[in-house]
């Protein structure tokens, strides 16, 4: 089985710098008796959360408050992986719910977000 990187190799495994703020993933995504392609599919998520944390919270900087189905439109990513980004930058001091709703791309009810 070959592993696709989706993510640029710059991303550096979980750690990246971002404004002064280096954003460490130590959530374990893999046990220690899994397999070894296992710690490998890890690796890369690790990556790409990083990845996408930095490219979130970018958008929300230069474009403003939006909920997380504007913000994967801009980026090209889904809602799903915005919608797992934006509470890990909350968590970070980097991003807020406004307290407003947005439209959904299905039509529902979205929360609001905005950098800090």
């Amino acid at each position: 089985m070959v592993m696709q990187r989706l993510c640029p190799p710059s991303a550096g495994h979980g750690n990246r710098p971002l404004g002064g703020i280096v954003l460490r993933d130590a959530t374990p995504r893999a046990r220690a008796s899994d397999p070894d392609t296992s710690h490998a599919a890890a690796d890369a998520v690790r990556e790409c959360a990083a990845t996408h944390r930095a490219r979130i919270e970018a958008v929300l900087r230069h474009h403003g408050p939006m909920g997380k189905d504007a913000i994967a439109a801009l980026l090209g990513m889904t809602g799903v992986a915005v919608a797992r980004r934006l509470p890990e930058l909350a968590r970070l001091g980097l991003v807020r719910p406004t307290g407003e709703r947005a439209k959904s791309a299905a039509g529902c009810a979205e929360r609001v977000w905005e950098a800090v």
